[in-house]
Formats: structure tokens, sequence, C-alpha cells
């Protein structure tokens, strides 16, 4: 049964709202090599894994934290120009237009730096309809750290089973568990439609 009691919406970015395409591998890729010119396509391969679910910030200070500024500017200013190679799953806008009609309340939750996910919002015309971004520069903590959903329901004076989380990956999940948010949400965005249609009608 859906609860009633949800007051606020959370979603992640990547591969729930928008198909953000392989700028990071990629990205992550050429500067590892160009800092570790000797290293083999396996190191590389060693790194990604171990840095799998930790944000580019973590991983950008491990390839030079004597560059970290630069990297980190030159990363998004990058980005930014791939914002046309991105893509917004469309079936959402008319989730977030019910949802606004309901005053349900909805933030972004991500990983991603909070300049690029503000810039990202605004560029697909998206920024109107969430009233907060969070990234994974916004507090000392990111997903799927337990102490982030502390300081979100801190901050919005909500309890877990008072937010929905919708998320994708596997780093959501183990959040999403470790948070006690409400609801599972699966993966598959058939499911995940589905979902969301049936929550809109039940609050």
């Amino acid at each position: 049964m859906i609860s009633k009691n949800i007051k606020f919406v959370m979603f992640d970015f990547d591969w729930t709202i928008c198909h953000t395409m392989n700028f990071s591998t990629n990205k992550l890729k050429e500067l590892f090599f160009l800092y570790y010119p000797n290293s083999s396509i396996d190191d590389f391969y060693l790194f990604r894994e171990k840095f799998k679910w930790v944000p580019v910030s973590e991983k950008l200070n491990y390839i030079s934290s004597k560059d970290f500024l630069k990297l980190k500017e030159n990363w998004l200013l990058e980005y930014k120009q791939w914002f046309d190679k991105c893509e917004i799953y469309d079936w959402w806008i008319s989730i977030f237009e019910r949802l606004i009609e309901k005053w349900i309340k909805m933030v972004i939750v991500s990983n991603k730096y909070r300049e690029l996910l503000i810039e990202m919002l605004k560029y697909f015309s998206l920024d109107k309809y969430f009233f907060d971004v969070i990234g994974e520069d916004t507090y000392r903590y990111y997903k799927p750290d337990v102490r982030l959903s502390l300081e979100l329901c801190k901050k919005y004076d909500l309890k877990p089973n008072e937010i929905l989380y919708v998320w994708n990956s596997e780093v959501d999940r183990m959040f999403y568990e470790n948070s006690w948010f409400y609801w599972f949400v699966s993966e598959d965005n058939d499911e995940r439609i589905s979902f969301m249609k049936e929550f809109i009608t039940k609050i």
C-alpha cells in the first residue's frame, strides 16, 4: 500500500532522470593515463573499480591532489560541453507537473558536483520543478552515507518515511536501505513509471 504521508520526493539524477552518456568514464580514462602514462589498461580498470561508488572529487584527488582544483575546473568546463549528448527521459515531465499540482516538493540528490547539476537542470528546463539541489559537495557526506540522510531529514524537518526516494543504481540502493526512506522503487523504468503514476493517484 502506498503511504499517504509522503511530503517530499527525492530524485537521483544520472540514469534516473537523465541518460548522461559516458563522459565520466572517458574523461577519467584520459586523465588517468595523462598522469600515469606508464600504466596499463588493467591498472585503469583497477582504479575504476576501487573508486566505483565515490564522487568525482575523490577520483580527481587520487589522480592528482596537487592539481585537484585545475582538474575540477577542467572537468566542469568539459562536462558542460557534453550537455547536448545527454538525454532527459521525457516521461518524467508529466509526473513532475502532477507532483507540483499535488503540492509535493521535489529535490535532486546526486553525487555530481552541485554546480554541474544546477547547470544541467537549467539546460533541460527542469530547474523549475526542484526547490533544492544536493550535490556531492553540499555536505561533508555523500551517498550512500546514512549521515547524509540524517542531514536531509533535519534540513527539511521530515521523518525518513515521509520521503520517497526515486533512484537507479546500486549506490542508490545502498543509500535507500541505510536511510529508511519510504518504499522500494525498481531500477526498471516501466515499473518505476507505473509506481509513480499510482503514487500520484494515492496522495
